[in-house]
C-alpha cells in the first residue's frame, strides 16, 4: 500500500499540517491502494503566499528571444503534455 506523506508548495515537497488522511482507489478493482495526507487551511495559505510572491515575476513579459513563439498547439492526453511547433 503506497502512502503519500508531502504534497509540492513553492517549489518544495513538504509535509502537510493537516493530520486527516484519504483513500487512493484503484478505479479498475475499486480496491484501496493507498492513502495520502491532506493539507488543511494552513497549507492552502502558505500555497497562495507562495503563488502570490511567485506572480511577478511569471507574469512579466519574456523577450521574443527567451522564449520564441508557438505557431500551434496542442494538448494530447495527458493534458499535462503540450506539444508546440514553429513554422
Amino acid at each position: 500500500m503506497h502512502h503519500i506523506e508531502q504534497i509540492y508548495i513553492n517549489g518544495e515537497f513538504v509535509t502537510p499540517h493537516g493530520s486527516e488522511r484519504f483513500d487512493l482507489f484503484n478505479p479498475a478493482t475499486a480496491r484501496v491502494i493507498g492513502q495520502v495526507r491532506l493539507a488543511d487551511a494552513v497549507d492552502a495559505e502558505r500555497a497562495i503566499a507562495a503563488a502570490n510572491a511567485a506572480f511577478p515575476a511569471w507574469a512579466k513579459p519574456q523577450s521574443r528571444s527567451a522564449s520564441p513563439p508557438c505557431n500551434g498547439c496542442m494538448l494530447p492526453w495527458p493534458p499535462a503534455t503540450t506539444i508546440c511547433w514553429r513554422r
